[in-house]
C-alpha cells in the first residue's frame, strides 16, 4: 500500500514538474520511502535548492535505511552529514531519540529553486496549494506526533495543512527571534527559523538549553 501510494504521489509530481517547465528538478523526501506509512517526527523545509548549473536532479526519496540529512554530502568543503542545516537537524532528531531515517522528513513543494524568490507570486501560491494537497494526504498517513518546520514559509504552510495554529512563542536564544508552537491531542507543531542562517542548535555556549525549552516536554 506504502508503494502504490508513493508511485501516485511521484506520478503527480512529476506531471506537475511538466507544467512549470521545471528546469532545475524536484525532491519530495529526504528519508526513505517507508516513512509514508508511519513516523513519530517529521522534519519539514519549504522547498529544495538547485543547481542553477543546468544540472537537473530528480528525487522522490532516499534509499533504505538512509536521511539525507546523514548520508548526504551538501557542500565541496563538507563531508556527509557536516552542512549546517544537516548538523542541527542531527542533533533535533538525536534529542527525541528518533534514527534519522524514521524522520518524515521533505519539502512542502518539490520543485527545485536557486532561491524561493524565483518563483513570481501567481507560481508560488500554485506550488503551495499543489504542495499542500500532497502534504494534507501524507499526513493523514504517516500520523506523525511531532511535527517541525524550518523557515517562517514553511511554519505557515505546515500550520495551514495541520489546521494547529501557532499558540506558544519560546524564547530562541538567538536575539528576538522566536521560535513558535501549537498543540493539539494528537499534534504538536514547532515552527523554527531557517537553521541554514539561525544556527540555534549549533552554539556550544548555549548546550542543551534550546532543546529542552523547545522539545523538553515532548519527550
Amino acid at each position: 500500500m506504502v508503494a502504490r501510494f508513493a508511485d501516485e504521489l511521484e506520478l503527480e509530481i512529476r506531471r506537475e514538474a511538466l507544467n512549470y517547465n521545471q528546469q532545475f528538478g524536484w525532491r519530495l523526501l529526504y528519508s526513505p520511502v517507508e516513512v509514508l506509512g508511519g513516523a513519530d517526527v517529521a522534519f519539514i523545509g519549504l522547498n529544495p535548492g538547485g543547481t542553477g548549473a543546468g544540472q537537473k536532479l530528480d528525487y522522490f526519496a532516499m534509499p533504505p535505511k538512509q536521511s539525507a540529512y546523514r548520508d548526504e554530502i551538501w557542500s565541496k568543503q563538507s563531508e556527509k552529514g557536516a552542512a549546517p542545516l544537516q548538523l542541527q537537524a542531527l542533533k533535533i532528531f538525536a534529542y527525541l531519540q528518533a534514527s534519522p531515517h524514521k524522520v518524515l522528513a521533505g519539502n512542502i513543494v518539490p520543485f527545485r529553486t536557486p532561491k524561493w524568490k524565483y518563483l513570481n507570486g501567481e507560481t508560488k501560491r500554485a506550488a503551495l496549494q499543489f504542495g499542500s494537497s500532497l502534504w494534507t494526504r501524507i499526513f493523514e498517513r504517516a500520523k506523525p506526533e511531532i511535527v517541525i518546520t524550518f523557515g517562517r514559509d514553511a511554519g505557515t504552510a505546515v500550520a495551514g495543512i495541520l489546521d494547529i495554529p501557532f499558540s506558544e512563542d519560546i524564547d530562541s536564544g538567538w536575539g528576538k527571534i522566536k521560535i513558535k508552537r501549537g498543540r493539539t491531542n494528537d499534534v504538536c507543531i514547532v515552527g523554527l527559523p531557517h537553521l541554514s542562517r539561525i544556527r540555534i542548535f549549533g552554539r556550544r555556549d548555549k548546550a542543551l538549553e534550546p532543546f529542552s525549552r523547545v522539545f523538553g516536554d515532548l519527550r
